[in-house]
C-alpha cells in the first residue's frame, strides 16, 4: 500500500505529456507483482486523495473506541444466554444424555 500510494503520487506530478507517466491500474498492478498482494487501484486512488501517502492500511470497521455500556450490556448478554446452558450441561447424567439421544432418534425417525 505504502509503495503504491507513493508511485500514484509521484506519478501525478508528472506532466500530462510526459512518457514516464503511467495509469493508476498499471502501477498497481506493478505492485500486485511485487509483493505478491491483491491491492485495488481504487483504494488506493482514495489514500492519495486523503493524503495519506506512505502511510499503513487503516483498520476497518467504526472508528474509536467500543462504548463501555454497549460492551457491558453484549457481556451481560453473552453471560445470561451461556450460563443455564452451560448449568444444563453439567447437571445432564449419563443416563440423561442416552435418554435425551434416544428421543432425538426416535424424532428423526432412526
Amino acid at each position: 500500500m505504502k509503495l503504491a500510494t507513493v508511485r500514484i503520487k509521484k506519478n501525478s506530478e508528472l506532466h500530462k505529456g510526459d512518457k514516464k507517466r503511467v495509469s493508476i491500474e498499471s502501477v498497481v498492478n506493478e505492485v500486485n507483482v511485487l509483493f505478491e498482494s491483491n491491492l485495488s487501484h481504487k483504494t488506493a486512488v482514495m489514500y492519495v486523495r486523503q493524503g495519506m501517502i506512505n502511510v499503513s492500511p487503516q483498520k476497518r470497521g467504526p472508528v474509536g473506541d467500543f462504548p463501555k455500556t454497549a460492551f457491558t450490556v453484549l457481556t451481560w448478554a453473552c453471560a445470561t444466554c451461556l450460563k443455564p446452558t452451560h448449568h444444563r450441561r453439567h447437571r445432564m447424567d449419563r443416563e440423561g444424555v442416552e435418554q435425551k439421544l434416544a428421543t432425538l432418534q426416535l424424532q428423526n425417525g432412526q
